[in-house]
């Protein structure tokens, strides 16, 4: 994606597809699920839904990382 490109997603609503596509593109590595993991057992003060969407897989000078990509509503009240 171009520095425009980017900007445009940064301003736009949040669209899941979209930032599915934007991970794709940027990262080598993207484990997404197909269908995304519902979490529960979430402080609903803090947030009314929170799903998995899945991973990206880095290689940091030969030392695996994974970092798991949340979708997070947060509640009412909460920035």
């Amino acid at each position: 994606m171009k520095k425009q490109q980017i900007q445009n997603l940064f301003n736009q609503p949040y669209n899941q597809a979209k930032w599915k596509q934007f991970l794709g593109q940027t990262f080598a590595n993207v484990q997404l699920l197909s269908t995304p993991e519902n979490l529960i057992g979430i402080d609903d003060h803090v947030a009314t839904n929170a799903q998995k969407l899945g991973y990206i897989l880095l290689d940091e000078n030969g030392i695996d990382r994974q970092i798991a990509v949340y979708e997070v509503t947060l509640a009412n009240g909460i920035i």
